[in-house]
Order: C-alpha cells, then structure tokens, then sequence
C-alpha cells in the first residue's frame, strides 16, 4: 500500500506538470490519463494480494487443524488400525482445538474430564455452544455430576438428548466414533430400541473400519449372546492397539460407552 501511495503522489505531480506546460486547466493528457489508470491498476492488484495472502492463510490453517484433528483422532482413540498413542494424540487434538477445530474441542474435552484444569470444561463449552455433540455430551456429564458447575441434572439430560440427535445423524454418516456413542446412550437410557441384528451390523462396520473401540464392543457383543470364539477374535484386536489406556482416560466415562 505505501508503494502504491507513493505510485500515485508522482503520479499527480506528474499531471500537474502537464497541465502547466500545456495550459489546458483541467484537462488531462493522454500520458497523464495513462498513468492514472496504471496507479489504479497497481493500486487494486496491492489490494487484491493483501486479500489472497489473507485467504491463503485462513485456509492454510483450516486445513492443518482438519490434519491434526484427525491424526490425533486416530491416535487417541485407536481409529484405522493405528494403535492407541494418547499422549501425541492429545497434544495433536489441543493443536486442532487451537487452530479452530470445533470437532476436536468435543472430543479433546472427553478426554480431560478427569483433569482438575478446567480445560475440558471450557473446551465442552465452546464445542457444545457450537452444536458438537461430543462437546454437548461430556457438557452433560460436568453438569450431571457438578464439576466446575452447580449440579443440575435437567440440564445434563437436555445436552445429552442434543448430544444423541447429533450422534444419530454422524453415525448415519458412518462415522465409527459417533456410531458407538449413539448405540451406547440408546441402550443406556432407553432413548431407541434396536434388534440384535442391527447393533451388530453397526459395531461391525466400526470394526471392521478398524476402530479399537468398535472392535471392543463387537467382542463384548458377541460374549454377550455367547458366540465367545467371535468374541475373542475382536477382543484380542481391541487388546492390540491398547484400548485399556483409553479406557482408563475416560474412566467413568468409559463404562457408559462400553457398555455391551
């Protein structure tokens, strides 16, 4: 911009010393109406660059936080056959939380609920307030259990009855974490009734996406209705990519999830 402005003073100097030797008073010469119009070309291009540069960072960051959400999404919680690593999985989910990720506040503040930072607490907040159900869910729970707020379990059932709408459509999606919540607090709280057929072929998907959650409660499934040989098959899978870590993080979380 100050080499454009400067672009445009020697212009108008320029003009002046036309209009003077040529004496024509307002009018302009062809070179002065030339280089008013190129100070004008100049002066958009210097616009249109501040603009793009702007842009090309806003969507330079969309796309790094999408990236680390969703590397620490696998990491944390054992998606795609990677095992559970919850450390980088964190750290990599607090750096999308950083950048704007709301996906990964909802699902980062599941993780802190037994942290006494106060972090998981506002990271719910700002993710519930913007209609993740992750972030809606582990809000319940704070409000459930008065941490960091006065108790008020009407509240806690209002989030979590918005957390289960979100879960629904997700799972629609085919989205493996989202299935399992939404299988879960239906079973939990009597929000839908599904055949045994139907909480199979969900779980399945989940496992055979290679989720070490979905493998967990696919085994569980299957103990449950005695197949135990195919329990024992996604049991041993969930076992391999460390599900008791997680498990032990979301603690009494963890119950509510996996509770087939």
């Amino acid at each position: 911009m100050i080499r454009s402005m400067k672009i445009k003073c020697y212009v108008a100097a320029l003009i002046g010393l036309c209009v003077l030797f040529a004496g024509c008073g307002d009018s302009k010469t062809n070179d002065g109406i030339e280089a008013e119009k190129t100070a004008e070309t100049l002066d958009g291009k210097a616009d249109k660059a501040t603009v793009g540069e702007a842009d090309k960072a806003t969507v330079g960051e969309a796309d790094k936080a999408t990236e680390s959400y969703l590397k620490g999404r696998e990491l944390a919680f054992g998606l795609n056959g990677r095992k559970i690593n919850l450390e980088r999985g964190m750290a990599l989910l607090r750096e999308a939380a950083d950048l704007g990720s709301v996906d990964a506040k909802g699902e980062l503040a599941e993780l802190c609920l037994s942290d006494d930072s106060g972090l998981g607490y506002d990271l719910a907040v700002e993710a519930a307030e913007a209609g993740n159900p992750f972030g809606q869910f582990a809000l319940a729970v704070y409000y459930q259990e008065g941490i960091e707020v006065v108790r008020d379990r009407d509240e806690a059932w209002e989030l979590t009855r918005k957390a289960f709408v979100g879960f629904k459509e997700r799972a629609m999606k085919k989205d493996p974490r989202a299935t399992l919540h939404y299988l879960a607090l239906a079973s939990e709280l009597e929000l839908e009734t599904f055949e045994d057929g139907q909480i199979k072929e969900m779980l399945r998907e989940g496992a055979n996406a290679k989720s070490a959650e979905a493998a967990l409660m696919l085994g569980k499934y299957y103990n449950r209705i005695e197949r135990d040989g195919d329990g024992k098959i996604w049991l041993q899978r969930a076992e391999e990519a460390e599900i008791e870590k997680l498990a032990d993080k979301l603690g009494e979380l963890a119950e509510i999830l996996y509770c087939f």
